[in-house]
């Protein structure tokens, strides 16, 4: 039985549409008692069956984020199975998801709305609300990095010392320890709002950091983490390097796409087919230049969401299979993109397919010792226990679900592998998969809507199926990490109606705070929470954790052209830095 800690989970105010006044504290009380009960309940009666559950209640389509980048070990919490398994890159972040990554380890993560965030080792991030207008993650510790290059997405940082509020064209590092914390804003403005009093600190970039504890906020001098900042610049050039070699992909995909554009310019070619009575510019991997490749072979299948998702091992896997559609045209396969945000085609796109995320649009076949897939055409039913996007139908939307396996248009392009290594492979492609046609419904293949026994024998209890990866995590987050995930999964629910605009109300609301003297370095160190599997669930004091500061690299301060006072250097190529005059609200 694990009870929550009360420390680090002091939840900030959450003023939905108005200003504390006028009984906001007593319902936000009420609120806080209810989120209380609801992590104990979590806790006592199950929490990993409970945590599952709350995945169950989504009932609209979800805002799907990405790993895009991992150095070193980076691990995912499963509410199912009640630990952490290893999470590669091109592996999805969504609502409700949390990550640990391991001391010098080094993530980045892409949030639907043109946001990056880039995290260090020892860092635990955990995604509150993702939506439309408002990207709210969760910092317990650690280190973070934040771009917000979106049009109107409003970035909300929270920790257990208070939370930052980034508007679009605003970038900062965020230095999260045991006892403090470091906001260094890199361009625009930030906001802070103190958990301490709820009162609001307002920093701009330039030579000044704003450093808080549970009691009192300081103003810091900036000193940069070199190692951290120069990882942070090599990404922002390879990306920058990426959207400028886009070619002919950059013209046939949305521009929330030109990201991928390099990759599939440097495995395939974009061919005009005729496809559903007009010709169109679709996508050939080069791969399917050899015999026998087909989509979804080369990777592997975990569950995500109750709905199987497609963990690829391609580089261009991650676009190609979980955005768009896959279309078999004669013996070859083609990949036709997704139509933009504003629902217009693309010059290859199918407008049945938008440009939402889909774990993986197939169907499913079995026979006594074979499973498979069919990959699915535009206008086909994708049976899933969530909504993902246009053609994705809840189980619970279709009681009564008959297939006739005949109707599927690339039956014929379907793949079998043995049932019994479905979960144990990290790549089909290398496991042995083969094609399953027509005549070989005849030799005992039966259609399924999504996977259960029928399809994976001793489908219920194969704990393997919640793996991303098939390599074995041998260090794991000690158990106190997980008082916080679940504290977090009630915040979540509780933020499913958040927008900015009452973020933004909370932050008016506000009295600003008094700012001390400030500090010449950041006084705080952080634990490594990373333990052998032995010490996972062992009491705190019994493990010796890991202390490190919370910046590593070598510190200084450097002059900028045109700035006032200290600041940090700036690269052309990389990333511009606001030279506005650091402002704190008083």
């Amino acid at each position: 039985m694990h009870r929550v800690s009360d420390e680090g989970t002091q939840m900030p105010e959450i003023v939905p549409r108005r200003t504390r006044p006028g009984g906001t504290d007593r319902a936000h009380g009420i609120f806080l008692v209810a989120v209380t009960l609801m992590t104990v309940l979590l806790c006592e009666s199950g929490h990993a069956r409970q945590a599952g559950e709350f995945q169950q209640t989504v009932k609209k389509p979800l805002l799907v984020g990405r790993i895009s980048h991992v150095e070193g070990t980076l691990l995912r919490f499963v509410s199912e199975l009640d630990d952490w398994v290893l999470s590669p890159a091109d592996t999805p972040f969504a609502l409700f998801d949390a990550l640990y990554s391991d001391r010098d380890s080094r993530v980045e993560l892409k949030i639907p709305g043109n946001i990056q965030v880039r995290t260090g080792g020892s860092t635990q991030i955990q995604a509150i609300a993702l939506n439309g207008d408002l990207a709210f993650v969760d910092v317990a510790s650690g280190v973070a990095c934040f771009h917000n290059r979106s049009v109107k997405t409003l970035v909300k940082a929270s920790t257990p010392f208070g939370f930052v509020v980034a508007s679009p064209d605003v970038s900062f590092d965020l230095y999260v320890g045991d006892h403090a914390l470091e906001i260094l804003v890199l361009a625009g403005r930030v906001e802070f709002i103190h958990e301490a009093g709820h009162m609001k600190y307002g920093i701009a970039a330039g030579p000044l950091s704003l450093i808080a504890d549970r009691e009192r906020v300081r103003v810091g001098s900036a000193e940069i983490d070199r190692r951290w900042d120069e990882w942070d610049r090599e990404r922002e050039g390879f990306w920058a390097e990426r959207t400028r070699s886009g070619g002919l992909s950059a013209k046939c995909l949305p521009a929330d796409f030109s990201e991928d554009a390099c990759i599939l310019e440097g495995y395939g070619r974009w061919e005009k087919v005729y496809y559903e009575g007009d010709y169109r510019l679709f996508w050939r991997p080069a791969a399917d230049a050899g015999s026998g490749w087909a989509p979804f072979t080369a990777g592997r299948w975990t569950v995500y969401y109750g709905d199987h998702c497609w963990v690829p091992c391609e580089p261009f896997g991650y676009v190609t299979h979980h955005y768009g559609n896959w279309v078999q045209v004669g013996p070859a396969w083609f990949w036709a993109p997704p139509a933009d945000a504003s629902g217009e085609e693309t010059r290859g796109s199918l407008s049945a397919v938008g440009p939402e995320w889909y774990p993986g649009r197939v169907a499913w076949i079995a026979s006594s010792n074979r499973a498979g897939w069919v990959p699915l055409a535009p206008l086909e039913p994708y049976y899933t226990h969530v909504p993902w996007g246009p053609r994705s139908i809840p189980i619970g939307d279709a009681p009564l679900i008959n297939i006739d396996s005949r109707r599927y248009r690339f039956i014929n392009g379907a793949v079998t592998v043995d049932s019994g290594s479905f979960y144990g492979a990290k790549n089909y492609a290398a496991a042995g998969f083969r094609s399953a046609s027509r005549n070989s419904r005849s030799a005992g293949f039966h259609v399924a809507p999504f996977v259960n026994e029928m399809v994976i024998p001793g489908f219920s209890s194969r704990k393997e199926k919640y793996e991303f990866s098939s390599t074995y995590a041998g260090r794991r987050p000690h158990r106190k990490t997980v008082d916080k995930i679940l504290f977090n999964y009630g915040m979540a629910v509780q933020a499913s109606d958040l927008s900015a605009v009452s973020i933004m109300q909370q932050i008016d609301s506000a009295e600003p705070g008094p700012v001390l003297p400030a500090l010449k370095a950041l006084p705080v160190e952080l634990t490594d929470r990373m333990v052998s599997p032995a010490e996972v669930d062992l009491p705190e004091e019994r493990v010796r954790f890991m202390k490190a500061p919370l910046k590593t690299g070598s510190g200084g301060m450097v002059r900028r052209p045109g700035g006032p006072g200290p600041q940090r250097e700036t690269t052309p190529a990389t990333r511009s830095r606001n030279n506005a005059k650091p402002e704190v609200v008083r």
